[in-house]
């Protein structure tokens, strides 16, 4: 089976790529203080910084921007939205593990940023092991395979045939990403080579597949479901082993003969960086958890794509994460994907 001609990233893009993440380091190295766990007084006593290492209109950002308004109820301060998007989310989740470790800043975590980055980068400027405290899992979603909606691809079958016949494009929000490697792993199961384009922006990029600029993409579905539903985007298939509530009619891909895709969705959480308090933890936990058994909330959470995520505990959710990091790091072997 042929891999994708992009997986191998290296030359001017690694350079780029090791560049942003020097500037990250030196433009957060002013956040770093010593510990804070001889904080005194209540907690929360100001505002809260929630880090989302992706740009406004991502499927990361999207969760954020609905969570936050019931969260800053939950706790009593303002809880504000902070998009740190880059290097396939690296350069975000930086900045929240650099932080001061007082409960001030919190950030989304993921299946790239906690699954896929560690496995993929050898010179990541955090350890997705040690320098986090993990809070809790939010919700997953589905990626969902899609083509423009003026492409005359119509089925799955159809474009592994059209994958065979030319080498077509994809694009993603970066190199290393869910949907980066769900395109290379779609790639190599129809025999093909395609050509990966990353970008930065979320808008950029939707505007590049609305406008066919390439030829199919994987996008976790909030991000992607109301071009779908006004025809702008066609969906062919997603990658959760049903149907999604969102999209019924959308098939499962495991249904058109792929394998493994199931495995690619996407996960949402919630960690700070290491050494927070117990008591902070303990608070910061308990108003995720009140915030997401909120009725009306799941309600929202579930009609824009989003999977509710069962409760559970820190150790729980520390524990799905260890697995996270094996399934990516075999994943990636066999997609071939590297950094040079």
């Amino acid at each position: 089976m042929k891999a994708s001609r992009s997986n191998r990233l290296g030359g001017i893009g690694g350079h780029l790529w090791h560049a942003a993440i020097a500037a990250t380091i030196l433009g957060v190295l002013p956040l770093i203080a010593p510990s804070a766990s001889a904080q005194t007084g209540p907690y929360p006593s100001r505002p809260i910084t929630l880090i989302v290492p992706y740009g406004p209109g991502s499927a990361n950002d999207l969760l954020a921007r609905m969570l936050a308004p019931d969260l800053s109820a939950n706790l009593g301060q303002n809880v504000v939205v902070d998009n740190k998007p880059g290097a396939g989310g690296s350069i975000g989740t930086a900045a929240i593990a650099r932080a001061r470790n007082d409960g001030y800043t919190i950030g989304i975590s993921g299946s790239a940023t906690f699954g896929v980055n560690p496995n993929l980068y050898t010179n990541l400027p955090y350890d997705a092991r040690k320098d986090f405290t993990p809070l809790v899992k939010l919700a997953s979603t589905p990626n969902v395979l899609v083509v423009p909606g003026q492409s005359d691809i119509k089925s799955v079958p159809e474009l592994l045939a059209r994958m065979k016949k030319q080498q077509l494009r994809y694009n993603s929000l970066g190199n290393g990403t869910t949907q980066h490697l769900a395109g290379a792993l779609l790639a190599s199961q129809a025999g093909a080579v395609a050509d990966h384009l990353p970008y930065r922006s979320t808008g950029d990029a939707l505007t590049a597949l609305l406008s066919a600029q390439v030829d199919f993409a994987f996008y976790a579905l909030p991000a992607v479901v109301n071009h779908i539903k006004d025809g702008r985007l066609r969906a062919l298939g997603v990658t959760t082993p049903t149907p999604s509530a969102a999209l019924p009619d959308v098939p499962s891909l495991s249904t058109t003969g792929l394998k493994d895709f199931d495995k690619t969705s996407v996960w949402f959480g919630m960690a700070a960086p290491a050494g927070l308090p117990d008591a902070v933890t303990v608070a910061l936990h308990g108003a995720l958890e009140k915030t997401l058994a909120n009725p009306a909330m799941q309600a929202r959470l579930l009609s824009s794509g989003y999977v509710l995520a069962p409760a559970a505990s820190q150790a729980e959710f520390s524990s799905f994460i260890a697995d996270q990091l094996s399934f990516w790091g075999q994943l990636i072997k066999v997609s071939g994907t590297k950094v040079e």
